[in-house]
């Protein structure tokens, strides 16, 4: 089979449309259109990436939130917790211990009975003492030793 040429003239209609100038405006029109629809499609993919990279950031920092939650709460489960939950908010000790309770009006008072007061220094610094024996200028060493081994002839100065 052979194919033919077909030869069109210059002067044809179809070529006298294709130079006119409503054509041209017709065909730069249509070229804006397609510029203008391209960059919003670009815009639209790039907003779309930054949102998935701040979804991304905000699942890592929940899954590192998570993490966290969940060693807490194995925290929670163990003993060592409970224990220091019940000697903090409940008052709990081991058997052969005692309580110490401080309360806010300045005084600390232990299981036995023994009351201590809270002291100013000359210096400024809080220290806990027997009461009663502030104005005798005992140390505070002396107060700890009498606290934990009763009152003996011993004297402890530091």
């Amino acid at each position: 089979m052979k194919l033919n040429k077909i030869h069109i003239p210059l002067d044809h209609p179809v070529f006298n449309v294709l130079r006119s100038k409503v054509f041209l405006v017709l065909g730069v029109i249509l070229l804006l259109f397609m510029s203008i629809a391209t960059l919003q499609e670009i815009q639209k993919k790039h907003s779309v990436d930054q949102e998935i990279e701040t979804l991304r950031n905000e699942i890592a920092a929940l899954e590192n939130q998570n993490a966290e939650l969940s060693g807490l709460i194995d925290y929670l489960k163990t003993d060592d917790f409970v224990e220091k939950e019940g000697r903090t908010k409940l008052g709990l000790a081991k058997s052969g211990e005692q309580v110490v309770v401080v309360s806010r009006e300045g005084s600390v008072e232990a299981e036995d009975g023994m009351i201590l007061d809270t002291a100013i220094a000359d210096e400024g610094a809080g220290e806990l003492a027997l009461a009663g024996e502030v104005e005798g200028g005992v140390s505070n060493a002396r107060h700890w030793w009498v606290y934990f081994f009763g009152k003996q002839t011993y004297s402890l100065d530091i």
